[in-house]
Formats: C-alpha cells, structure tokens, sequence
C-alpha cells in the first residue's frame, strides 16, 4: 500500500473532477454549434423564400400584362385572318376548325397563365373569363352562318 500525502489526494481529486467538467463543456460547445448550425439553415432557407417572394411580386405584373397583350395580339390577328379563310372556296371547314382550335389553345394557355399569377379582384378574373367564353362562342355561331350548317 502506497501512502501519499493529503496534496497527492487532492491533486487526484481535482483532476477527476475537471475531466468531468471538460466532458460537460465539450457537450455545451457541441450543442451550442448545432443550435448554430441549424439557426443558420433556417435563416438561408427564410432569405431564399423571401427572395423567391419579392422576384414574384416584381414579375408579377409584366408576366400577366404579357399574357394580356399576347391574348389580344391573337384575337386581333384572329380578327383580321378569319373573314379570309372563311372567304377561301378550296378551304375545308376541318382546316379552319383546325386552326381555330389552336388559337384557342394558344388563348386558353394565356388564361390559365393569368389565373395562376392574377392578384386582383376574382371579379376582374371572372369577367374576363366570362369574355373570352363569349367570344368562342360568336366565333362559332359566325362559322356557322358563314357555311349555314347548324349542329
């Protein structure tokens, strides 16, 4: 048995006790980084979103007028184009319903562009809609005339 003074007890002591005190602080330092860790990740996941936001609202209301004005450049051409072919004697009645159903395409696309981005009033929205609906069906009854076939 080996016998050492009170200091040589102390000094074992201590050196207990500060390992333990080392483990706990590298816990609290470990627990503190990824509390850390994850407030960054949440922080970039919030900027991106935030930006993804305002890019939005900045495009939004070019990306609707585009859609607008491609819509109307459509029916205008539209407009001007459908007297002529109606008008053309070896045209086929399946070619311009043919060509008529990709405008409508085209203009159905245009819409579901606007529906998807439109802020404004539903009422703006349905109007439009109910328009665009009015128009196919005067362009229909206007082919219909025109070839004086009724279904």
């Amino acid at each position: 048995m080996k016998v050492y003074g009170a200091k040589h007890d102390m000094e074992e002591k201590t050196q207990g006790r500060g390992s333990t005190h080392a483990h706990n602080g590298q816990s609290w330092v470990l627990l503190l980084c990824l509390v850390a860790l994850c407030y960054v990740l949440l922080v970039c996941f919030s900027m991106y979103k935030i930006s993804d936001s305002t890019t939005q609202l900045y495009e939004y209301p070019y990306a609707v007028s585009r859609e607008a004005q491609e819509m109307k450049a459509r029916l205008y051409g539209m407009r001007n184009t459908l007297p002529a072919l109606l008008a053309t004697p070896d045209l086929a009645r399946d070619k311009v319903e043919h060509i008529l159903q990709e405008q409508e395409s085209a203009q159905n696309a245009s819409l579901e562009n606007i529906r998807r981005r439109f802020r404004g009033a539903k009422d703006e929205l349905t109007n439009l809609e109910r328009n665009m609906t009015g128009i196919r069906h005067a362009r229909e009854q206007m082919i219909e005339d025109m070839w004086g076939v009724t279904e």
